[in-house]
């Protein structure tokens, strides 16, 4: 699947002090696709442009533009659990002018000074039992930038999913 994607910020007027919002347009491209075996591969490529240079400042006219991809393969059948899959993602960004009033989010913090972005995070989901829909994720995450993550420690999470479709799908039979 492939779509592409222009979305402006509204029309304002062509004459603008450094402290106002300006128009920007974004351009996506979105793929999903099956990939090697059983494997899927969803991959994300956006640029943001400056419909106009605000007055009284020095930036270019791209602001942003982002990659992602997540490749989801699943793991051989394991006779009373089900079957695992195995996760690999990432996120590159590269903020070339500063945002100008309109914040950019990266899981969940404002980043508004200019660079690159590098998130990545390989995960494995294990079901618990076959059939219950019961799955524990294990991941790492890597951030460049210290904005990102906040905590003062290093420390492991262990959580637990619910996946209803295959517990209504149970019920259906």
């Amino acid at each position: 699947m492939f779509s592409i994607t222009m979305a402006s910020t509204g029309a304002q007027p062509t004459s603008r002090s450094p402290t106002s919002v300006p128009n920007l347009s974004t351009f996506k491209l979105i793929a999903d696709k099956g990939f090697v075996r059983q494997s899927e591969l969803a991959t994300n490529a956006s640029l943001t442009i400056f419909d106009s240079i605000p007055t009284g400042t020095k930036v270019g006219r791209v602001r942003d533009f982002q990659l992602s991809a997540q490749l989801d393969v699943p793991l051989p059948d394991i006779s009373q659990l089900g079957k695992g899959t195995l996760t690999f993602s990432g996120l590159y960004l590269n903020l070339l002018e500063p945002p100008l009033g309109i914040p950019i989010m990266v899981n969940g913090q404002t980043v508004s000074t200019k660079g690159h972005i590098e998130l990545g995070q390989p995960k494995v989901t294990f079901p618990v039992k076959k059939g219950s829909g019961v799955k524990v994720p294990l991941s790492i995450t890597y951030a460049s930038r210290t904005e990102l993550n906040r905590e003062k420690d290093v420390r492991g999470n262990i959580g637990i999913t619910f996946d209803l479709d295959s517990i209504f799908a149970g019920l259906k039979q």
